[in-house]
């Protein structure tokens, strides 16, 4: 169906260039927590639970949250925190992601969780429910990488599968990308195609050729300008 709608863009006028397309992982989620665990493997299974034990014996400060009316605002900040402190994140990325999130919890459709060394976020997720047809799709997870022999970020996808499985969800969608950790989990995989469409003629020709470069250096800029968080 995107190749059809690709190729009649392109015949009104417009140029196609088709990208290699990308794994998506998902999980189909049984009814309890512990009949998931069941499913993984011995190594998945060890370091799904591992960060739990390690954060009590080695963090006696640590605790979990999820977001609610009442402290949803600091929850999106926490999770925007944690994300950029790894990847970088441009104020007006952040305002849009900050909009979508608070909009998407105000309408039942957000679950935002984080793990915390007392006041300070060490890792979080946001996922997008919808109830109705039982799917949660993970959107945004990161971590502090001060804090990453602890395996924070294990810790919070754990507590986002087990609050999906409690909510009745049936599948756990990481909705892009094929990193091992996600293929550890997943017990099944599909593909999205990518398209890219441009106007034809010499503005986007040029516009098409710098965009590449113009995106790299964009990206190195915000890693290097973006503040590290005190300890």
């Amino acid at each position: 169906m995107g190749r059809a709608l690709a190729a009649k863009l392109a015949g009104g006028g417009m140029s196609s260039r088709e990208f290699a397309p990308s794994p998506c992982c998902a999980i189909d989620l049984p009814t309890d927590w512990t009949a998931f665990l069941a499913t993984l493997s011995k190594p998945t299974r060890r370091a799904t639970l591992r960060p739990f034990k390690v954060l009590d014996e080695q963090l006696p400060g640590w605790r979990a949250s999820s977001a609610t009316a009442a402290d949803v605002t600091s929850h999106v900040d926490a999770a925007l925190d944690v994300n950029g402190l790894r990847w970088g994140m441009t104020a007006a990325r952040r305002a849009k992601y900050r909009r979508l999130f608070l909009a998407a919890f105000a309408r039942g459709c957000a679950r935002i969780d984080v793990i915390w060394d007392g006041t300070r976020p060490i890792a979080a997720g946001v996922s997008f429910l919808d109830l109705e047809r039982g799917t949660c799709g993970l959107y945004l997870v990161g971590y502090d990488p001060e804090y990453a022999r602890f395996s924070p970020g294990k810790a919070v996808l754990a507590t986002l599968v087990r609050e999906a499985i409690a909510l009745g969800c049936r599948t756990f969608d990481f909705m892009g990308g094929g990193e091992s950790y996600k293929q550890s989990y997943a017990t099944r995989e599909s593909a999205n195609a990518h398209y890219a469409l441009r106007r034809r003629g010499a503005r986007a020709a040029l516009l098409a050729a710098v965009q590449p470069g113009y995106a790299a250096m964009r990206y190195a800029l915000v890693r290097l300008t973006t503040p590290r968080r005190a300890a």
